[in-house]
């Protein structure tokens, strides 16, 4: 389950047991970030999925709660190759889904997170899109009516219209064809056309440019 309003990574603070365990099962089904095949996630995504900033202090404090899982055999350590990560167990796993059935609710996952952002950005950004389009169409329209210009003249008008109706294609994907992401499972597989389409349009939006 997930806490509703969790959008923002909060300060460390103590948590159950349960609520460690469960993030961890999610942070493992939504990991798509590990291509030797490695069980477990590491750290900092871990972290992500309690809900938490980084921390030294708070490293500290959930790395001893996080051995004593370990010796009650329901989390894994995992280290090769100077990869560290961590995971659940059978039993661990076991746990932590009669602990979400039971209840237990987790903050926003980092890819519901990044679905949030990406339609807040597009959203505050999307009017000024729009006039930036609109605003290079009517000089290319000006251009054209003048006699058509000169080729160097075309090449700079292309290259903004181009620029700009990408930017507007990538605020409407993250405001209208973006769904929700399930927290029951990874939002998309990281070599989809989906996914692709999702970086894209989150670039664009984040362009320096686009805010001047």
């Amino acid at each position: 389950m997930r806490r509703q309003g969790g959008d923002r990574l909060r300060r460390y603070e103590p948590v159950s047991d349960d609520f460690v365990l469960v993030a961890l099962d999610r942070a493992e089904r939504h990991d798509d970030r590990n291509p030797w095949d490695e069980p477990g996630v590491y750290w900092a995504y871990f972290v992500e999925h309690l809900g938490f900033e980084g921390s030294a202090w708070g490293t500290r404090n959930l790395r001893v709660q996080i051995k004593t899982l370990i010796d009650a055999g329901l989390v894994t350590h995992t280290r090769r190759h100077g990869r560290e990560r961590w995971g659940l167990t059978d039993d661990g796993r076991a746990r932590a889904t009669i602990a979400r059935l039971a209840g237990t609710e987790l903050p926003d996952s980092p890819q519901r997170r990044d679905w949030l952002a990406c339609r807040a950005q597009a959203g505050a950004k999307i009017e000024d899109v729009r006039t930036r389009l609109g605003e290079a169409l009517q000089d290319a329209q000006t251009l054209l009516g003048s006699g058509g210009g000169d080729a160097e003249a075309w090449y700079v008008i292309a290259d903004r219209l181009g620029r700009e109706a990408k930017r507007l294609g990538g605020a409407l994907f993250c405001l209208n064809e973006w769904p929700e992401p399930d927290e029951e499972n990874p939002d998309v597989d990281s070599q989809s056309e989906h996914n692709r389409r999702i970086d894209v349009a989150r670039t664009r939006l984040s362009e320096r440019s686009y805010c001047l």
